[in-house]
């Protein structure tokens, strides 16, 4: 049986600590991804992609995604013009 990962219900901050899915972040909420989350991902001029988080960078301006389809990692930062979606599992 697989274990069921529960989040508490808010963090410090009084944010919630998972994001509800199919929430669009703006850049100043991606400290609240985590590892392993499953994004939606939209770069300038670009087909929304999928993948998951691998690492947030501490200031949270930066983060890298592996692309589904073996299309490689990613790295996101603030200045791209960019979307980023939690996608429903």
């Amino acid at each position: 049986m697989k274990q069921q990962t529960i989040y508490p219900v808010e963090t410090r901050l009084g944010q919630p600590a998972k994001p509800a899915r199919g929430q669009r972040f703006a850049t100043e909420d991606w400290a609240r991804l985590k590892p392993g989350y499953r994004v939606r991902v939209q770069r300038a001029n670009e087909a929304v992609t999928a993948g998951r988080v691998d690492v947030i960078a501490p200031d949270a301006f930066v983060f890298w995604v592996w692309l589904d389809g073996g299309r490689g990692r990613v790295a996101l930062h603030e200045d791209d013009n960019v979307a980023v979606w939690l996608e429903e599992e």
